[in-house]
C-alpha cells in the first residue's frame, strides 16, 4: 500500500552527485531520491535547506499541464519522515536536525 503513492526522499549522498537525481532501489520510480548534498560536502559542517516541495513534486512526477490540475495532484502531503540511516552504505553517520517547517510562499 505505502508504495502506491509518490514520494521523494531528499538525502545527504556519500557516494553520488548534489542534485542528482535516482528512483528508490525498493520502490522504483514511484519514489525518487535526489542529493541535497553529495559526496563533496564537507564533514562536521552545518548546512541549512529549503526545498519548495510543490515544485519538486512537480519537476519530478510530470506537470498536470495547469495550475489548477496541478495543485489537485499535489495538495496533500500525507507524511513526514526524517532519519538517518546507512543500511544500504554499511557505514557510520551522526546527524542533528534543527528546525523543520514548511510555509507557503
Amino acid at each position: 500500500m505505502m508504495w502506491r503513492t509518490r514520494s521523494i526522499n531528499y538525502v545527504w549522498s556519500s557516494n553520488q552527485e548534489k542534485s542528482s537525481i535516482w528512483d528508490n532501489a525498493y520502490a522504483g520510480d514511484k519514489v525518487k531520491m535526489i542529493a541535497v548534498q553529495g559526496k563533496e560536502a564537507k564533514l562536521n559542517h552545518w548546512y541549512q535547506e529549503k526545498r519548495n516541495v510543490y515544485n519538486d513534486l512537480i519537476a519530478m512526477f510530470g506537470d498536470k499541464g495547469s495550475p489548477e490540475e496541478n495543485a489537485k495532484a499535489y495538495r496533500y502531503i500525507d507524511a513526514i519522515a526524517v532519519m538517518t540511516d546507512t543500511d544500504n552504505s554499511r557505514k557510520q553517520a551522526v546527524a542533528y536536525y534543527g528546525n523543520i517547517f514548511f510555509t507557503q510562499e
